[in-house]
C-alpha cells in the first residue's frame, strides 16, 4: 500500500496516479493525466516536478514513477556543476526563475565562478549572474580542465601566487583591489563558505572571487605553500617576517621574537587565538608561523601544552589536566579540580570540546583536559525530538539521521504540528520553508532540540523524570529495571526527561548501559558508583491504586472463592495467589502487575469492565478487528452497557460501541497511564459531571434537560500572573478575616468529589475548603476566547439576582444552562473561585434595591467576600455563587462537551 511516488528522486519521470484529484493543489500543477513530469527537487513528502515549463509541488501520493523507470538524462543537468566548470543553459530555462534575464543566451558557454547552495554564479559576456542549478547543465566535454587559464575551486591554496585572470573585470570589485594586471599576489587566507579569496599585495589585502585569479606561471601550489598552515592548537608559534601587513596583528601581546601558544582555531575564517603575557588575541594565519624546534602540534616552548594523553573523543570521561589555568576560560566552566565530566560535542574545525558538567556544558581547549575513562562512543547530550517530546512551539535543529541536504538553511526552525505517522512538520528560520521530518517513523530522528529551548523541555518534561528513589549501584543494576536521572547527573537532556531501563554493564567497572524511552536511538553510558559518581537513580515505588483511585489493598484467593482474573493481564488467579483488589469497583490486580504498577509502569493492557470508567481515554486494544472506526488516533468513553459492551467517542472519527470482555473479547485499552500516576483530567471531570448532575431545571433553561455530560476534551490554563494575582488576594482574604468565614458553605460543594485531584493534577497549591471551592462556570466557544485572553471582564458582566458580577455553579446542570452549542458541542470552564466569607441569600422574590444591596455587601461594606443565591432552599433546584473580584476566580480548566439524552 505503498504510496506509488514514495520511492521517487530527483530526475525521475513521473506521471499522475488515478486518485491525484484526492491530493491537494494537484489538479491546479502543470500535469495532466497522460503527461510525463521531471522531479526537480525533494522536500519531505512532497516533490518539486517540471512539466510544460512550469514547476510545481505535489504530494508523493499524487504521482508514480513513470513506466519505464527513472529517466537518467533528465537528472537536473547543474546538480555536480562545480567552481571552474563551463556550463549552458538547459532546455527548459525559462521555468527557472530569472533565467531569461542573464547573459548566457541557448548556445552560449559560461563558466562556474562561486556556488551558493542551490544556484550558481555563472561569468559570461563580461556580466555574472546567479542561476538555479537545474538551469543550466556542464557543458560537453567543458570541465573546468578546458579553461586551465582560470582558477577551478581545487586550484587554490594559501601561500600560493596568484595574478588576476583575463576576465577579472567581469568579478565583483576585483578592478578595485591591489593586484593590478602583471602584478603578483599572495593568497593568506580562503573563506570557504563563500568561496573568495584573500590575497595580500603591495601592501594591501583584498577578497576576491576565485574566477579573478590564477596561478601566477610557473607557481606550484605545494611549493608557495605557507608554514603558517601547518599551525594547530598546542603549537608554539611567533610572529612572521610580513606579520605588520595582516591586519591588528601590530596590536597583539606577541612581540618580534617572543613565543606564544595557540589555544584555539576558527576555522571559518582561520584565524588562531593565541595567549601570549596574559593576554589572548585572534592573529589570521599568515602574521605566525611555528617556532624554531616546535614540531607541529607538539607544543614546545609554549605557554599551553596540548592534552598529555590522547585526545578526547565525544564521550570520553575527563578531568581538568594539571595546567588547565594557562588555558583559556578554563577555569571559567563548570569542571573544578577533582570533579568529573564528560565530552558531548566536539569541533573538528577548531579543536574544542564541550563538555558537560554539574549540569552546565562549557567550551574547553584539549590542553585543559585529560581523559580519565570511556564511556560509549555515541554519547551525546543533545536531545532528540521524539513522539513524547513534540510540542507546537519547540524550536528544532537538524539531528543524528538527517538527510534532507539545505532545507533547513543551515539554522533552526519551530514546530508546527505533528500526525500519526511518526512526522513533524517544521518551519525553518533560515530558507523560511516548511516540511516534515521524521521524529521515530521508519525509526529515524531528523531532529534534536535546538540549545536554546532546552530548558522549556526539561520544563514541559522534567516531571516524568521525577519519584527517584535510591542511587543506581554496578552491583544492584540487573537488565531491566527501570531507573531516572540520580544525584550526580552531569548529561542535560540526553534522558529526554523521562525514564530508561538498565541494558546491561558498561564498558569499565562502575558504569551501566541505559536505553531512555524519550531517546530511543540507542544506548548510553552512565556512572554506576565509577569515579565515585552516581548518574541514576531507582525510579521510587508508587502507590498503585484502581482507575477510581482508590488504594489496592493485599488479598489471597480463598477456597471456594469464584474465579478471579487480573483485570489487566487477564491472568487467570488460583487458591491461595497473592493478589491486590478494590472491593467497591471489583477490581483485581496480578501480583506482577502490581509490581510493574509501583515501579512506574504503564501496566493497562487491555481495557476491561471493572476499568471501564466514563470520561477514560483508550485506544484499540488487542482484539480490534475494526478498521480504521478509530480515525488512528484516541477517544473517549462516553457510556456503559450491561453486556459487556461500551460507547466511545473518537477524537478523529465517530462514535461507536466496542467489547470490553463480551465473549472474552476486549477491543479497546487506556491510552493514559493510570497506575502510579495522577487520574487522567478528563477522568476525573468526567466523574465531577456525573457526581454534580440532576433532573432538574430554572427559567434559564432552554429545551430539556439532558441525561448526561458526555466529555469529549480538556485544556488545562495555565497563566503564572493571573495564579499570582489570585493567590495575593487569597493571602489578603484569609489575614482579613483571621480563618472566621462562619459556616462556610464552601467546604459543601459538590465538586469538592474530585477538586483535591484536579487541583494537584493543574498544579496548584491545596484548596482551602472553607474559603475556596471549584466551580463551573457555562459559556459559549466565542466568550471563551475571550475569557481565556483577558481573563473575566467585568465590563461584561450581566446584572442578574445578585447584582453584576461573575456567576458560578457547583452542578454540571446549572453551568450547561448558561452554555450555548456550536456544531452540538458546549463548553464549561471550571474555575478556582475565593469565597472567603459568604453572604447566603435563600430569598429568590428580590427588588432591584435588595439585589444591589447584595453587591453592595461585598463590594462597598466589606462585610462578605462573595454572594450564595441559595435556589435548593426554597426551590429544590440549585446553588449559585457569585464574586465581584475578577482576582478571586482562577480558570484552570476549559471542558468540551456533548449533551447526552435517552
Amino acid at each position: 500500500s505503498a504510496s506509488p511516488g514514495s520511492k521517487a528522486a530527483v530526475g525521475d519521470s513521473v506521471v499522475l496516479t488515478d486518485d491525484y484529484r484526492a491530493h491537494r493543489d494537484a489538479s491546479a500543477g502543470p500535469l495532466t493525466p497522460g503527461d510525463v513530469g521531471q522531479v526537480v527537487e525533494v522536500g519531505g513528502k512532497r516533490l518539486k516536478v517540471s512539466a510544460g515549463g512550469r514547476q510545481w509541488w505535489y504530494d508523493r501520493a499524487a504521482v508514480r514513477v513513470a513506466d519505464g523507470g527513472i529517466a537518467k538524462v533528465s537528472v537536473s543537468p547543474g546538480a555536480k556543476a562545480a567552481v571552474g566548470d563551463s556550463v549552458v543553459l538547459t532546455e527548459d530555462y525559462r521555468a527557472h526563475s530569472d533565467a531569461s534575464d542573464g547573459p548566457l543566451t541557448p548556445g552560449d558557454v559560461g563558466q562556474v565562478v562561486e556556488v551558493g547552495g542551490k544556484r550558481l554564479k555563472v561569468s559570461a559576456g563580461g556580466r555574472q549572474w546567479w542561476y538555479d542549478r537545474a538551469a543550466v547543465r556542464v557543458a560537453d566535454g567543458g570541465t573546468a580542465q578546458a579553461v586551465s587559464s582560470k582558477t577551478a575551486r581545487a586550484a587554490l591554496a594559501v601561500g600560493d601566487s596568484v595574478v588576476l585572470s583575463e576576465d577579472f573585470r567581469s568579478c565583483d570589485d576585483a578592478a578595485d583591489g591591489p593586484l593590478k594586471p602583471g602584478d603578483v599576489g599572495c593568497v593568506v587566507e580562503i573563506d570557504d563558505s563563500r568561496m573568495p579569496v584573500h590575497v595580500s599585495a603591495g601592501g594591501r589585502r583584498w577578497w576576491y572571487a576565485r574566477g579573478a585569479l590564477r596561478l601566477a606561471d610557473g607557481a606550484s601550489p605545494k611549493a608557495s605553500r605557507s608554514p603558517t598552515d601547518r599551525i594547530s592548537v598546542g603549537d608554539s608559534v611567533i610572529l612572521s617576517k610580513d606579520y605588520q601587513s595582516c591586519e591588528d596583528a601590530g596590536q597583539g601581546p606577541l612581540k618580534p621574537g617572543q613565543v606564544a601558544t595557540v589555544v584555539e582555531d576558527d576555522s571559518s575564517s582561520k584565524p588562531l587565538l593565541v595567549v601570549a603575557g596574559g593576554r589572548r588575541w585572534w592573529y589570521t594565519r599568515a602574521a605566525l608561523v611555528v617556532a624554531a624546534g616546535a614540531s607541529e602540534g607538539d607544543g614546545a616552548g609554549s605557554e599551553v601544552s596540548a592534552t598529555p594523553t590522547t585526545p578526547p573523543s565525544v564521550g570520553d570521561t575527563v578531568v581538568l589536566a594539571d595546567e588547565y589555568m594557562s588555558c583559556a576560560d578554563a577555569a571559567s566552566g563548570p569542571l573544578k579540580p577533582g570533579g568529573v565530566g564528560q565530552v558531548v560535542e566536539k569541533d573538528e574545525s577548531s579543536k574544542p570540546f564541550l563538555v558537560a558538567a554539574e549540569g552546565r556544558r562549557w567550551w574547553y581547549s584539549a590542553g585543559a583536559l585529560r581523559v580519565v575513562g570511556q564511556s560509549c562512543p555515541q554519547v551525546s547530550d543533545a536531545c532528540v525530538v521524539t513522539p513524547a517530546l513534540v510540542r507546537e512551539g519547540v524550536r528544532v535543529r537538524r539531528g543524528p539521521d538527517w538527510k534532507w541536504d539545505d532545507q533547513d538553511g543551515g539554522g533552526e526552525g519551530v514546530i508546527l504540528n505533528r500526525d500519526d505517522q511518526g512526522w513533524v512538520s517544521v518551519k525553518w528560520d533560515g530558507s523560511r520553508e516548511t516540511n516534515s521530518y521524521r521524529v521515530g517513523q521508519e525509526g529515524a530522528y531528523d531532529l534534536l532540540v535546538a540549545s536554546s529551548y532546552e530548558h522549556l523541555v526539561e520544563t514541559l518534561y522534567g516531571g516524568q523524570a521525577s519519584a527517584a528513589g535510591g542511587k543506581v549501584t554496578a552491583a544492584e543494576a540487573t537488565p531491566g529495571t527501570r531507573v531516572v536521572r540520580g544525584p550526580d547527573w552531569t548529561c542535560g537532556l540526553q534522558d529526554g526527561a523521562g525514564r530508561g531501563t538498565i541494558k546491561g554493564p558498561g564498558p569499565t567497572d562502575g558504569w551501566v548501559k541505559v536505553k531512555w524511552d524519550n531517546n530511543p536511538r540507542e544506548c548510553f553510558s552512565y556512572r554506576a558508583g565509577g569515579d565515585g559518581n552516581y548518574d541514576l537513580a531507582f525510579v521510587a515505588a508508587q502507590a498503585v491504586s484502581c482507575p477510581a483511585h482508590h488504594d489496592l489493598v493485599p488479598f489471597a484467593k480463598a477456597p471456594g472463592e469464584g474465579s478471579n482474573t487480573c483485570d489487566q493481564c487477564g491472568k487467570e488467579l488460583a487458591n491461595g495467589d497473592q493478589m491486590y483488589r478494590c472491593s467497591p469497583c471489583d477490581y483485581d490486580l496480578c501480583l506482577d502487575c502490581h509490581h510493574r504498577a509501583a515501579a512506574g509502569e504503564d501496566v493497562g493492557s487491555r481495557l476491561s469492565a471493572a476499568v471501564a470508567l466514563p470520561g477514560v481515554r483508550v485506544c484499540r486494544g488487542p482484539d480490534w478487528h475494526w478498521d480504521d472506526q478509530d480515525g488512528g488516533g484516541e477517544g473517549v468513553l462516553i457510556g456503559l452497557d450491561s453486556d459487556g459492551w461500551v460507547e466511545v467517542n473518537w477524537e478523529k472519527a465517530g462514535t461507536n460501541k466496542y467489547r470490553v470482555g463480551q465473549s472474552g473479547k476486549y477491543d479497546l485499552a487506556l491510552a493514559q497511564r493510570f497506575f502510579g500516576d495522577q487520574v487522567c483530567s478528563e477522568a476525573l471531570l468526567q466523574r465531577m459531571f456525573d457526581g454534580t448532575k440532576k433532573r432538574k431545571s430554572t427559567i434559564d433553561r432552554s429545551g430539556e434537560v439532558p441525561d448526561a455530560f458526555a466529555v469529549l476534551r480538556v485544556d488545562q490554563v495555565e497563566n503564572p500572573s493571573w495564579h499570582e494575582s489570585y493567590m495575593t488576594r487569597k493571602r489578603q482574604v484569609l489575614r482579613s478575616r483571621g480563618r472566621g468565614f462562619g459556616s462556610s458553605p464552601s467546604s459543601s460543594v459538590l465538586t469538592k468529589i474530585v477538586a483535591d485531584q484536579l487541583i494537584t493534577n493543574a498544579g496548584q497549591d491545596a484548596l482551602s475548603t472553607d474559603a475556596e471551592a471549584l466551580l463551573l462556570h457555562g459559556t459559549s466557544a466565542s466568550a471563551v476566547a475571550g475569557i481565556l485572553s483577558s481573563r473575566f471582564d467585568s465590563d461584561k458582566c450581566k446584572f442578574g439576582l445578585a447584582g453584576k458580577g461573575f456567576y458560578f455553579a457547583e452542578s454540571v446542570t446549572k453551568a450547561d444552562e448558561y452554555t450555548r452549542t456550536s456544531n452540538g458541542v458546549c463548553c464549561i470552564v471550571v474555575c478556582r473561585v475565593l469565597l472567603g466569607r459568604v453572604n447566603v441569600c435563600g430569598d429568590m422574590l428580590l427588588t432591584p434595591e435588595q439585589r444591589q444591596g447584595l453587591e453592595d455587601s461585598v463590594r462597598k461594606e466589606g462585610a462578605f467576600d462573595s454572594v450564595m443565591m441559595d435556589r435548593e432552599r426554597c426551590r429544590d433546584t440549585f446553588r449559585e455563587f457569585v464574586v465581584y473580584d475578577t482576582t478571586q476566580c482562577l480558570p484552570l480548566f476549559v471542558v468540551w462537551y456533548k449533551r447526552r439524552t435517552g
